[in-house]
């Protein structure tokens, strides 16, 4: 089985045993949890290198929010982006239900939000957080017909949203030399059949 302890690596006393356990965490999460393991045992320094070998790519998330939620006939719109007209955003989404005064009647409460993402790195990085938040909100004013200063906004920026497909990129199996542990992700390599067998009454 597989022994999970929380606090210090030095003190097992709060451990719990399992049969199992799955580590679905991102590639330098993996690095960081199986390195002292490594050390002890050389069968998982081949992980560790493949795991440390990747890349990363920025999701950005900007937040608006305007006095009246947008009337789009879905929830999610693809937007146009054309970056060499510092137009970034690729996706809107409406999320005014998650604005917990949107129903008061108090005369500045926002009712409505949106998100909108720019995935991967690009000219946007470039920009200041106010001249971005500026070409977003222009953005949503031409192509979604939302007004063209929203009441706030706030960016979200995420470094390490999602891993590089780089060429010749090398992805880990979901096995680890340990028979009970395994990893999960979307950097994991595909094509694995797994065979769960139930316990033995």
């Amino acid at each position: 089985g597989v022994s999970i302890a929380s606090g210090s690596t030095t003190d097992l006393s709060d451990s719990e045993r399992f049969d199992g356990a799955v580590l679905a965490v991102p590639p330098y999460e993996v690095v960081r949890l199986l390195t002292p393991t490594a050390l002890r045992d050389a069968r998982y320094r081949s992980l560790i290198e493949t795991c440390e070998a990747f890349e990363f790519q920025p999701i950005v998330t900007a937040y608006l929010k305007y006095r009246e939620p947008p009337q789009w006939a879905a929830r999610m719109l693809a937007l146009a982006p054309a970056p060499h007209l510092d137009v970034f955003g690729q996706w809107a989404f409406n999320r005014s239900e998650r604005l917990p005064d949107r129903d008061t009647h108090k005369p500045n409460a926002a009712r409505g939000l949106v998100a909108v993402v720019i995935s991967a790195d690009g000219a946007h990085r470039g920009l200041e957080q106010s001249e971005l938040l500026a070409t977003i909100a222009k953005q949503l004013a031409t192509q979604c017909g939302m007004p063209s200063q929203p009441l706030d906004s706030r960016l979200i920026f995420e470094k390490r949203a999602t891993f590089a497909c780089t060429p010749a990129l090398v992805r880990p199996d979901i096995d680890t030399p340990h028979p009970h542990l395994m990893i999960a992700g979307d950097f994991v390599a595909e094509g694995r059949n797994l065979k769960v067998t139930p316990p033995v009454p």
